[in-house]
């Protein structure tokens, strides 16, 4: 009998995170959630008490901490787990069948893209105050680092073939009930319109459960059922591909063999 998979899950306090957790549990899967605040261990732990199905554990740990490749694979061996969600330095483990990282539209947008207002373009390149440019930096590299990860780890023969690299990159996240109704497109897509949380974690778990979901996936409300639109857009899925930083990405964290 095939044992239910472990899922890491970083960051996983927000609320897409919680509310993906409870659904994940549900699937019967074993959730190890990890956040920096020992203070969000009881609100996480709580989830199972509601659904008996899987089993969820609480890692506190500061990310800041795990900035190396070695640091990350203590990690990986310390929590044994098949998935993982947003991490950095799993691509060369053989045992990680899925990675998923979640987004949001915007933030690859170094220039305008195709179907931006003047006033969306204006609103991202005026976000100048607080933390939000070093937040924006960051997600851009992080996405530069999977891109590149990805075609690096498709070229390695002594690892597993099948590997999903999974990108979900949502528009604007309401707290509005969910729908079960959205938009699902591979780059580029209209910046318009929002996304309830509710429905962004069930499209990340049912993107989980498939065996053939790869690259990009924007999300956005819409008028079709999850499933059916995850369903169309496996077929229009542009893969993770190798971008000009590729190299410079590749050598500072892969030795080379």
């Amino acid at each position: 009998m095939k044992l239910p998979p472990k899922v890491l899950i970083l960051g996983g306090h927000s609320k897409v995170a919680l509310l993906l957790t409870s659904l994940l549990i549900a699937r019967g899967c074993g959730v190890i959630s990890l956040t920096n605040n020992p203070e969000h261990r009881s609100d996480i732990l709580n989830l199972r008490q509601s659904n008996r199905e899987g089993n969820v554990e609480v890692l506190v740990t500061d990310l800041e901490h795990i900035d190396t490749a070695y640091a990350a694979r203590a990690l990986l061996d310390r929590v044994d787990a098949n998935y993982v969600i947003w991490m950095a330095a799993t691509f060369s483990s053989s045992k990680i069948s899925k990675f998923l990282m979640v987004s949001y539209l915007s933030s690859r947008g170094k220039k305008p893209e195709p179907g931006m207002t003047d006033r969306q373009w204006n609103d991202i390149a005026n976000a100048d105050e607080g933390q939000i440019p070093i937040y924006e930096k960051e997600k851009i590299e992080a996405e530069e680092f999977l891109d590149a990860m990805t075609a690096w780890r498709r070229r390695q023969a002594h690892l597993p073939a099948q590997f999903q690299s999974i990108h979900v990159m949502t528009g604007g996240l309401s707290d509005l009930p969910g729908r079960g109704k959205i938009s699902l497109h591979p780059e580029p897509v209209s910046f318009e319109g929002e996304v309830s949380r509710q429905d962004v974690a069930e499209v990340i778990d049912q993107l989980l459960a498939r065996s053939d979901t790869n690259g990009r996936y924007g999300v956005l409300g819409g008028e079709n059922d999850i499933e059916t639109a995850i369903a169309k857009a496996v077929g229009s899925q542009q893969l993770l591909a190798e971008g000009p930083v590729y190299k410079n990405i590749v050598g500072g964290f892969i030795p080379h063999r």
